[in-house]
């Protein structure tokens, strides 16, 4: 499974009875990926994915798994609550975005065959405070390009440090599809307090040695001006990890 570091990771930051999200979930597989690590930890496992087929998947697989606590959403994560676009692909289900609205999407295959559907979006705070969630100890976003609209609606769980870790999807494409930026994302996060690592440690770049959940985690400092030049004069395609400093002990 390519995301198998994912795993690994997760093993710093998911305590017991610890909450896990996925935005973006796709079919799942970045969370049940999980189930026999934490099996005895008792993680609650949030799930939050507009695609349809994606979510009838989801309560599946909690018919058929009632040990773990699993909660599947269709909805969107955003900067505001109401109605958005969902831009569905048939050829790759992890391809989908949430745009505000029809005109405001891509034109691609999927929108002029009206393939795409109205779901409802709603902000992370709003999602936590409703579903009475003080917390959220690791949470993975791949949300093609709506990453930072999502963060935007998140300024109370950022700024009071409800969400622990982040480990986000940076697509340039797609980001520019939304007319956003790889630096807004970085800008917004060092401002709530989140020291931004590579998921792991690559040499190239300063390391550091963290003590998270009771366990050592090597990783290398973020480096973010290449990534924005990279993203200026090409593509840029990686995933980085958001970590707050409340939960950092070096």
């Amino acid at each position: 499974f390519e995301d198998y570091g994912y795993f690994l990771l997760a093993e710093h930051f998911l305590p017991q009875n610890g909450i896990h999200f996925d935005v973006g979930a796709n079919y799942g597989f970045q969370t049940f990926g999980l189930f026999n690590r934490f099996s005895n930890k008792q993680i609650k496992y949030y799930l939050i994915e507009p695609n349809l087929d994606c979510h009838y998947c989801h309560n599946k697989t909690a018919e058929i798994n009632p040990q773990f606590e699993i909660k599947s959403c269709r909805i969107g994560l955003s900067s505001y609550e109401g109605d958005a676009h969902f831009q569905y692909c048939k050829e790759n289900s992890g391809g989908g975005s949430v745009f505000n609205s029809l005109e405001s999407a891509k034109t691609d295959i999927n929108t002029i065959n009206k393939d795409s559907y109205t779901i409802k979006c709603t902000t992370l705070d709003s999602f936590l405070a409703k579903n009475s969630i003080d917390r959220v100890d690791l949470m993975k976003i791949d949300i093609e390009g709506s990453e930072f609209d999502l963060l935007t609606g998140a300024k109370s769980s950022l700024e009071n440090g409800k969400v622990k870790a982040m480990y986000i999807e940076i697509n340039s494409s797609a980001l520019n599809d939304h007319n956003r930026f790889p630096s807004q994302i970085f800008k917004l996060l060092e401002k709530y307090n989140y020291e931004l690592f590579y998921p792991h440690a690559n040499g190239r770049t300063e390391t550091e040695m963290l003590i998270l959940n009771g366990k050592k985690l090597c990783l290398s400092k973020l480096d973010k001006d290449d990534i924005i030049n990279e993203s200026i004069n090409s593509y840029t395609l990686l995933d980085i990890l958001a970590i707050h400093t409340s939960i950092i002990k070096n």
